[in-house]
């Protein structure tokens, strides 16, 4: 009998070409980061793990990924013929002097600062090292997360600080597409320094966005300066910055473990499995059928928004729910997370998980198609790092149910601020203060200071 894993591979496979030709042949389509990770998330679990997954399983992501295709190519299609999309591709870029990096990096050490007093006067803190206090912030928040704190202030500069580092990722990926090396350094800084402070409450998840959402900005700059980009096309130069990301992303994931303070008994392979794998293998072992009828609509899909309800009395105390079990099994550790549709399944049952995913494939192609038209202007763009932060959520759908949690909660809104404060931070440094007039010429020749 042929393993449904395996099935479920090939399927997405075929599935992620049909969906690539349809939305228009490009790389950072929401098509193909919403497919790919499940592809490899259902290898891994094939090779790794040995339980199969049952025919319901196959059937619900299988079915999940052609909606998801079909509605992305319907919004595609519309775009392209209804409504006029030209690139806009002129020559300047992203430009802030030395001393405005500084400033900024500067504003990241700030608030790495505050999240991290935040973190240790919380009560799920108790150690005096900081490594270890930050390890015990994070066990406390996945124990009970709606009991531990880090305080209202250094929460608002933590979720500012995410928005923030998305438009760093869209500084650093110009940065690499026009600049030269040497004017590297300063990005790369600021880019660090961002995701660093995204580590100082011991979630990996939310530090490994800026990277992946680097070579989401990456790609899309060079997919506008080349509208039939192909593998072949692409400079080899990019293809060893996308491996560098991604060894990167698994450097943060398995040594930082030794900054939270976390002891793991795995080795790097079973720590990796265990993040992309082991939640496929959730989702199947707890095959949640049909509805389970929660007292409040999509109760455990728009879990943060429950939580802030909650806090503002608007419902009754108890009605937010905490994580999910953890699960142990065969001698395999499989954590506590089992993919977006877990979540959907116990809300919404079958049919309205299918329309969900419908639902935020209509919602991210949309920004997609509509990011395309404002990217490498020379102010920074709003919407195309709006459209990275989703990005990165809806990516994150094989883990857990990142998209909805994040776009129907005040935390979304939080880092649009963030974003914001970049976008006119450099808006204003280079209109009015420090850039001639000349430079906004996109025929002038670059200038950089």
């Amino acid at each position: 009998m042929i393993d449904n894993r395996l099935i479920l591979t090939i399927s997405l496979l075929i599935i992620l070409l049909f969906g690539f030709k349809l939305c228009g042949k490009r790389y950072s389509s929401p098509v193909v980061f919403f497919i790919t990770p499940l592809i490899v998330q259902s290898t891994i679990s094939f090779f790794y793990y040995p339980w199969n997954i049952s025919d319901y399983t196959l059937f619900l992501i299988t079915t999940s990924c052609i909606i998801f295709t079909l509605s992305c190519a319907m919004v595609h299609y519309i775009f392209r013929h209804f409504v006029r999309n030209t690139l806009k591709t002129n020559k300047s870029h992203v430009l802030l002097s030395n001393f405005q990096y500084i400033l900024l990096i500067i504003c990241n050490f700030a608030c790495i600062a505050i999240i991290l007093k935040g973190v240790k006067n919380s009560n799920g803190a108790s150690s005096a090292d900081l490594a270890s206090i930050i390890g015990d912030f994070n066990n406390a928040v996945k124990t009970d997360d709606s009991q531990v704190s880090i305080g209202t202030f250094p929460s608002l500069i933590y979720t500012l600080l995410i928005g923030m580092s998305y438009a760093y990722s869209y500084i650093l990926a110009t940065t690499i597409v026009k600049l030269p090396k040497k004017k590297w350094i300063f990005p790369i800084i600021l880019f660090g320094t961002g995701a660093l402070g995204l580590l100082a409450t011991g979630s990996r998840t939310d530090a490994i966005s800026p990277i992946i959402t680097l070579i989401l900005y990456i790609i899309m700059l060079n997919e506008s300066q080349n509208n039939n980009l192909s593998l072949l096309s692409i400079n080899i130069k990019y293809y060893f910055y996308i491996i560098l990301a991604i060894i990167s992303i698994i450097f943060v994931f398995q040594f930082s473990t030794i900054i939270i303070g976390r002891q793991v008994d795995q080795t790097p392979i079973d720590y990796i499995s265990t993040y992309l794998a082991a939640p496929l293998q959730n989702l199947d072992f707890a095959q949640p059928r049909n509805s389970a009828n929660p007292s409040y609509f999509g109760l455990n899909t728009f879990k943060p928004l429950y939580d802030s309800l909650e806090q503002a009395g608007l419902v009754p105390t108890g009605t937010s729910r905490g994580r999910f079990a953890f699960i142990s099994r065969d001698g395999y550790f499989t954590g506590n997370v089992y993919t977006t549709f877990y979540s959907l399944l116990l809300d919404f049952g079958t049919i309205g998980t299918l329309a969900a995913i419908s639902f935020m494939s209509i919602v991210m192609q949309t920004i997609y198609e509509l990011s395309l038209k404002r990217l490498t202007t020379f102010f920074i763009p709003l919407l195309p790092i709006i459209y990275g932060y989703l990005n990165y959520n809806m990516t994150m759908s094989f883990f857990a149910s990142s998209f909805y949690h994040n776009l129907f909660s005040t935390s979304f809104l939080k880092a649009i601020v963030g974003m914001s404060f970049v976008v006119i931070y450099q808006h204003v440094c280079n209109k009015y203060v420090l850039v001639p007039s000349s430079i906004r010429d996109p025929d002038t020749r670059l200038i950089y200071r």
